[in-house]
């Protein structure tokens, strides 16, 4: 992942960890909140990476026997598999953990 991508995914799962801060006041302190929620931002983005890459390898090979799509109309359909693809995988790692593992916050597991 490029420099940009990373301080984008970093920020995002800061801005998720402190609003689940709420959620400690109430009593769920002891979980591991901010590396479960880079997980999830992880599986997310790495889904729908993997998707942008089989759309335009998709579009490449179509174009040979069809007409050639614009780039707007391969952007939507990049996207739209981003999307899709990406929640694919969140769905798989939600599955597998649902919920953050107990511990120390502070004590990231790798």
């Amino acid at each position: 992942m490029g420099t940009i991508q990373s301080a984008i995914a970093h920020g995002a799962a800061m801005a998720l960890a402190a609003h689940c801060k709420l959620a400690m006041a109430v009593g769920l302190g002891d979980l591991q909140w901010r590396p479960w929620l880079l997980r999830i931002w992880s599986a997310f983005v790495g889904g729908g990476a993997g998707a942008v890459a089989a759309t335009f390898a998709n579009v490449s090979i179509d174009s040979i026997t069809h007409t050639p799509l614009s780039l707007h109309q391969v952007a939507i359909r990049a996207g739209l598999t981003f999307l899709l693809a990406g929640a694919l995988h969140l769905a798989v790692f939600l599955s597998s953990q649902p919920a953050p593992p107990e511990g120390d916050d502070k004590k990231e597991t790798k």
